[in-house]
């Protein structure tokens, strides 16, 4: 069990959408999206707020979809279910980060 934090680590390494420190994340009368999120900032708030369970099930979504065996929609639906309607937010986190990766 000592290696659950490391391969944590190596996966959150792995799908880290860069750092956000020094944008500009201020709301402007046309934007009116939340302020963006780096994806440690994400992972960490996850973890916080999600069971050991669910944040263990969400990983390994984000393990097979890295890997190739899960589409970004099944991601998306898979995570939905995870994160419920308590934490529609991280739900909406997680479709932002994703978008911007796939984007890249």
């Amino acid at each position: 069990q000592q290696q659950q934090p490391h391969q944590q680590q190596q996966q959150q390494q792995q799908y880290s959408y860069g750092n956000s420190v020094g944008e500009n994340n201020a709301a402007t009368p046309s934007d009116t999206s939340s302020p963006q999120i780096d994806g440690r900032e994400f992972f960490r708030l996850a973890r916080s707020r999600l069971s050991y369970e669910m944040f263990s099930q969400f990983l390994l979504g984000i393990k097979e979809l890295n890997a190739g065996k899960m589409s970004r929609e099944e991601a998306l639906r898979k995570a939905r279910d995870i994160f419920g309607s308590a934490n529609a937010d991280l739900y909406g986190m997680f479709e932002t980060l994703l978008s911007r990766h796939s984007s890249i």
